[in-house]
């Protein structure tokens, strides 16, 4: 297996967990009830899909498959995280 990043995001109500081979979305603590398998098998969103829609969308001005609302709120989350590690406290995302 390739050197790969595991991503986990706890909320108030779920959570994610994004491994190197799937995606679950947790709605509970019970053992007996599952988490929901989220199926990523369009290779849309990989990172050079990604990137060379925003190359297009500057050079071409060709639609982005990422639009600005998905792109400020990744910013929003990103440093709301950066902001709760410094501070040691929960920041709220708005």
């Amino acid at each position: 297996m390739p050197h790969h990043h595991t991503l986990k995001v706890h909320g108030t109500k779920s959570t994610i967990l994004s491994d190197f081979d799937s995606c679950k979305i947790f709605k509970s603590r019970s053992k007996k009830i599952m988490p929901k398998k989220i199926n990523f098998s369009s290779k849309k969103y990989e990172k050079s899909h990604v990137l060379q829609s925003f190359i297009d969308n500057i050079s071409e001005g060709r639609k982005s498959i990422i639009n600005k609302s998905d792109i400020f709120t990744s910013m929003k989350v990103a440093l709301a995280i950066e902001k709760s590690i410094k501070t040691k406290r929960w920041e709220v995302v708005k």
